[in-house]
């Protein structure tokens, strides 16, 4: 590859999504330039990747911090209950047809947790070709970041239930002050899946439509409707406004917000 014409400082985000490819420069402060395409179906995402790739201008030059966030199964352990040496074992017992996949972790010291993910072992052959260096995390890391903070969290005697809208799934998690007390994902087609999903495992966790609140991130089909609808069941549902974070997006409303919240991390 050219050497690079950016300055030292300037951060590269690739986006794997499940359909969609993406890929953001960034300085943490000034969003430079942010580019997204749909991937072609009946073809690997390995080889849209590479294809993709390849036609970027963006990537005309070299990057000596490259973040790669993917859509993967996410695995979740407590950080006292993580022994590394099971972890390959117990990610391709708990998810099936990843046997292919390079399974690798992150420690989440503020969470309390450790995050268990798998990369396909050819999208990771084209990563490395194209980059010396990166970073890997599941979509939902900055994500999980952001709303983990003390700072968000409702008072002690209110909850909240997260809802991520991203790649055709629904993540929801909770909190119990900084340690994870519930996460799942879940494939949803439909708005009326969605809030399916949504109220049973607000249910489930025992939660109160009079006192504690559902809040709805991202982008998904008849996401109004959605809203409206879980109003009816639960008192309190909020819907944060991405485009006030910064550093800015709002020119780009439909970039995901897990890649939105990377930028200042």
């Amino acid at each position: 590859m050219q050497e690079s014409s950016h300055t030292p400082n300037q951060r590269l985000l690739v986006r794997i999504g499940q359909s969609t490819l993406a890929l953001l420069t960034h300085d943490g402060h000034q969003v430079f330039d942010y580019e997204e395409t749909e991937m072609r179906s009946g073809v690997s995402t390995a080889a849209n990747l590479r294809e993709w790739l390849k036609s970027q201008p963006l990537l005309s030059g070299s990057y000596s911090n490259v973040g790669i966030l993917l859509h993967t199964p996410t695995l979740l352990v407590p950080t006292d209950e993580f022994d590394s040496s099971d972890s390959e074992a117990l990610y391709k017992y708990t998810f099936s047809h990843h046997d292919h996949d390079e399974v690798r972790y992150l420690v989440l010291p503020t969470l309390h947790a450790v995050v268990v993910f798998g990369i396909d072992k050819d999208l990771l052959t084209v990563v490395t070709d194209h980059f010396t260096a990166c970073q890997w995390q599941p979509v939902c890391l900055s994500v999980w970041q952001r709303f983990g903070k003390r700072t968000l969290q409702p008072n002690r005697e209110q909850q909240r239930l997260h809802v991520y809208f991203h790649d055709g799934h629904a993540d929801v998690f909770s909190f119990n002050g900084s340690h994870f007390k519930f996460s799942n994902s879940f494939a949803v087609t439909h708005a009326k899946d969605a809030l399916y999903y949504v109220l049973n495992a607000f249910t489930q966790q025992g939660m109160k439509a009079t006192r504690d609140e559902v809040m709805v991130v991202g982008h998904m089909a008849n996401k109004k409707w959605l809203v409206q609808q879980l109003e009816t069941y639960v008192g309190r549902v909020s819907v944060p406004e991405l485009s006030a974070t910064q550093p800015d997006t709002s020119q780009w409303p439909t970039m995901p917000a897990d890649l939105v919240f990377s930028l200042s991390q």
